[in-house]
């Protein structure tokens, strides 16, 4: 019964997440990798308006399928236009490392009996409820775990989970499935940078950015885990993408497009807002400056912007008032309240704790302490690769990124590059400033998981599109690195979530585990307590005996990748600039309808 509803579920996503937007896009002229990612995250945005329309009137579950039918006969009106974008090889090599993607993460996902790592604690089990909320399931008034309203965080993945959980059958398997989807669909605009902002075309590179996905602790940690991180993040790359390319063509409708993609990463998760602020200040200087971008098309993606928000946070006044919907944010809620002076030290001091990994500060982690020295290792090198900026991109990844970055700096010195460089360094200065500042706490160990995951994912593709320039020993010390990552990252710590404690240590409660230390840390041992409190099932505990094989096929498969990419050629460089990278950016505007805005494979 559960593989024909996952069937089902799969099916629906497929078909809904690409129809719609593909029949609302198919006029614009967008080059077809472009076309494939705007078209889903349209289809994201018309199948969330959808469902809060039905929520909101109470509809029953039968409507829920008359949406998927109507998105079934756009699929086979836009037959022919979805071929049309298979013909591109660059679409057809995206399609194939996201489907690998899902194979592995899905893969990862059936050793998961319950969620553990650092102190991640009731995340999962807040968003499934708030689901349970949009499904009808509970009332809009509910105090959802951990004493949050509903509107403290925003909607878009949850009202999207509750419209396939409606179809598919209301089951906690089914809801991780779904949010494993839509984490994972940020590999495809990630594709789309590393295809036409930062490098080039080309599939070795889709191969190396999809490996180093795959064998990337911070990206299978965050997929897996049933948050809406990387849901959002799905939408600021996009929106990075689609920006740099309107303002490289002089075409305001990718800028309206970008803007309107932040809007909807706003809806997924509130980490967006400073990639907003960033790009709304960078809009407006290029709008005063005349740098190919009118100020009626940056009226129009502010107008656009705030209608598609306003769904959201009318919704919310209405319902809950003002002062609930504005002040119930963890970024307000959890704000320390002393000084101007004590707040900056704070903000510095999370900085320093996000650049600069928790073992080389020697911050106390006490209340991981536990019997197993695996589990210990787990839980230390868990906040390393989560919360610290550069090791967030691997143990040799982000090494190999700053060293690549500094080389780029220092080996060029042409305007080209300048105008390159100075982009980059504002958007990353400021998004990390803003990124941190809006945490309201303090976190010794760092913060890079709240609102850097896009940084992190600019950095992996960034790497993917310059492993073809490292020497044989660069190469060889990222597939050490890599080998690292996996098998602490992902191995172990897939391996310690496949652990069943009913029957393995049945008599330790989580209140015996946080005095004398227990198998595993307390925050593991309570996302397993309330797991069984709530009555749910993982897909995890499906598999049984099971879990030994898909161990296996995932140390096979990460060999394999490893070996791969550290066997990947040099690229052979004909003139040009040794130092710059491949980032295609020169801001000059360039007339519509010119042979470069033509869509090109």
């Amino acid at each position: 019964m559960l593989g024909l509803q996952l069937l089902l579920e799969l099916v629906l996503m497929a078909v809904c997440l690409l129809a719609p937007g593909l029949l609302a896009v198919r006029r614009l002229r967008l080059a077809p990798l472009e076309m494939l990612c705007v078209s889903i995250a349209t289809s994201v945005v018309l199948v969330y308006l959808a469902t809060f329309v039905l929520f909101g009137l109470h509809a029953g579950r039968t409507w829920y399928f008359v949406v998927s039918l109507a998105c079934s006969g756009l699929a086979l009106a836009e037959r022919r236009r979805f071929v049309q974008l298979l013909h591109s090889r660059t679409v057809r090599r995206a399609l194939t490392g996201f489907l690998f993607l899902v194979l592995w993460s899905v893969t990862a996902l059936a050793l998961v009996r319950h969620y553990g790592g650092g102190r991640w604690f009731g995340d999962w089990l807040e968003h499934f409820q708030r689901s349970q909320v949009f499904l009808g399931r509970l009332p809009v008034n509910t105090e959802l775990f951990g004493g949050y309203a509903i509107p403290a965080r925003p909607p878009l993945a949850n009202l999207l989970a509750s419209y396939f959980l409606a179809q598919a059958g209301n089951r906690f398997e089914l809801f991780q499935v779904a949010f494993l989807v839509l984490n994972l669909l940020v590999a495809l605009p990630c594709l789309l940078v590393a295809s036409t902002t930062i490098g080039g075309r080309g599939g070795k590179r889709t191969f190396a950015l999809v490996a180093l996905l795959a064998l990337n602790p911070f990206f299978l940690q965050n997929a897996t885990y049933t948050w809406t991180k990387l849901a959002a993040s799905f939408f600021v790359v996009l929106a990075t993408a689609l920006y740099l390319a309107g303002w490289r063509r002089g075409d305001g409708l990718r800028t309206v497009l970008a803007f309107t993609s932040l809007a909807a990463g706003m809806l997924a998760h509130y980490m967006a807002g400073p990639y907003l602020v960033f790009f709304a200040g960078h809009a407006l200087w290029r709008a005063a400056r005349h740098r190919g971008l009118r100020w009626r098309e940056l009226a129009a993606a502010c107008g656009l912007s705030l209608v598609l928000l306003g769904t959201w946070v009318g919704w919310s006044v209405a319902i809950y008032g003002p002062a609930t919907t504005l002040l119930s944010s963890t970024s307000i809620t959890e704000v320390e309240r002393p000084s101007i002076g004590a707040s900056v030290v704070r903000v510095a001091k999370n900085m320093a704790a996000t650049l600069v990994p928790h073992p080389m500060r020697g911050v106390p982690i006490a209340d991981l302490r536990q019997q197993s020295r695996l589990g210990f290792l787990r839980d230390w090198s868990f906040l390393v690769f989560q919360t610290n900026l550069v090791f967030a991109m691997g143990t040799a990844g982000g090494l190999l990124v700053v060293f690549l970055l500094c080389r780029a700096a220092c080996t060029s010195r042409s305007p080209w590059r300048r105008s390159v460089a100075c982009f980059w360094l504002a958007f990353t200065a400021s998004v990390f400033a803003l990124g941190v500042a809006v945490v309201g706490r303090s976190e010794d160990t760092g913060l890079a998981q709240i609102c850097l995951a896009p940084l992190v994912l600019f950095g992996l593709t960034y790497l993917a599109t310059q492993l073809g320039r490292l020497p044989s020993a660069a190469r060889a010390f990222l597939g050490f690195g890599l080998a690292i990552d996996f098998a602490i990252g992902i191995a172990l710590h897939f391996n310690l979530e496949n652990l069943n404690f009913d029957t393995t240590v049945p008599s330790v409660s989580p209140l015996a585990a946080a005095v004398r230390g227990g198998p595993v840390s307390l925050a593991a041992f309570a996302n397993w307590t309330v797991k069984r409190a709530f009555h749910l099932v993982f897909l995890g505990d499906h598999i049984g005996g099971w879990a030994p094989v898909l161990q296996l096929l995932l140390a096979a498969g990460a060999v394999a990748l490893i070996l791969r990419l550290i066997r990947v050629a040099p690229r052979r460089r004909v003139g040009g600039d040794p130092g710059r990278p491949a980032v295609a950016l020169p801001p000059t505007r360039v007339t519509r309808g010119s042979a470069v805005d033509r869509p090109t494979d």
